[in-house]
């Protein structure tokens, strides 16, 4: 509520200085302080819906998600930097929620925060992810327009993080199966640099649901990478002669098979071990299945990384986050797997 109302005095000293612009810019003026009002009293109809004790429960897990997904980003034990298996931490509780509980700050040198545009982006987003029959759900296009760099990533990531935790809490365990959230995008470069980043955030709200199972229900809470077979396999006969060739490499006494791991995915994004590390991999093809695995066998993802690259396995088991091309949504006309 002091947000909010921090938001409503400043409203109120752009009116001021409207009310002394000319004619003509008091016109613009009136024009951009009528929509900040109307995003005055979302916000405040908004923060009423946390009086609910189910939308504050979502609330509470998803900025949970959240601020363990900024320790993770910046913890050089974790994701902060990608390590060898001889260089993994063996004092750190990696499967541990109360590391977390009570995690050191001093360790990232800063106390997470959200930017105020950040904060009330998710703020806005409650009433249309929970009320799937309100103007917000129906009527309304949220976009955040903001500079490089800015901060937009954690602001849309925050607003997945509540909407994968809502439709789990809400609907039962078949009904809350599937994709909840689609992220689309023009350009591939883009894909794989925001993959790496959701990715993070997935591994932090499948941690959670691990600890949290009855909430949260029994399907893994994943993200999948839908993007051109140029970069990633679309079959897992495609997969499987990649492992194949990771694991020559492995078998050379100078092989070099990192340079063979073409699945846009480098290290675990939980704990940052590298997938194909001093003579090891952990990537695993069989003749109907693919699966990530993480080397660090402290990790709570040992046996699997809740990460999806190749088509097939998208098909057979769509993830909860699914991020995409553009050229692949044409594929829904033409492709019954797709659609």
């Amino acid at each position: 509520h002091n947000f909010i109302e921090l938001y409503s005095i400043w409203i109120n000293e752009q009116k001021a200085k409207n009310e002394a612009e000319g004619p003509k810019e008091k016109e613009i003026g009136q024009r951009i302080i009528e929509r900040l009002d109307y995003n005055y009293n979302r916000l405040k109809s908004n923060i009423n819906y946390l009086n609910d004790d189910k939308v504050f429960r979502a609330f509470q897990l998803a900025n949970t998600a959240m601020l363990i997904q900024i320790i993770i980003s910046n913890d050089t034990d974790f994701t902060k930097k990608e390590k060898e298996k001889s260089e993994i931490n063996e004092s750190i509780p990696y499967n541990d929620l109360n590391f977390f509980k009570e995690y050191d700050y001093s360790r990232l040198g800063f106390k997470p925060k959200y930017r105020p545009f950040q904060l009330a982006f998710l703020l806005l987003s409650i009433k249309g992810i929970t009320e799937p029959q309100s103007d917000d759900r129906k009527k309304v296009v949220d976009l955040i327009w903001f500079p490089t760099g800015g901060g937009k990533t954690e602001a849309y990531l925050a607003v997945t993080a509540f909407t994968i935790i809502w439709r789990r809490m809400m609907n039962d365990e078949e009904t809350s199966q599937g994709v909840s959230v689609i992220m689309r995008y023009t350009l591939r470069l883009l894909t794989a640099q925001q993959f790496e980043r959701a990715s993070k955030l997935i591994a932090s709200l499948e941690f959670l649901r691990k600890n949290f199972t009855d909430e949260l229900k029994k399907e893994n809470i994943s993200i999948g990478l839908w993007v051109g077979n140029q970069l990633t396999p679309g079959k897992i006969s495609d997969a499987k002669k990649i492992v194949d060739e990771i694991e020559g490499e492995c078998r050379k006494q100078k092989g070099k098979p990192e340079t063979k791991n073409t699945f846009q995915i480098s290290s675990c994004p939980w704990c940052g071990t590298k997938l194909v590390s001093e003579g090891d991999y952990g990537f695993e093809a069989g003749t109907r299945s693919f699966k990530i695995k993480c080397l660090n066998k402290k990790c709570t993802y040992q046996n699997h990384i809740p990460v999806q690259v190749v088509d097939e396995m998208l098909y057979i088991n769509p993830p909860t986050l699914l991020f995409a091309t553009v050229d692949k949504f044409a594929q829904l006309a033409w492709k019954g797997e797709a659609h």
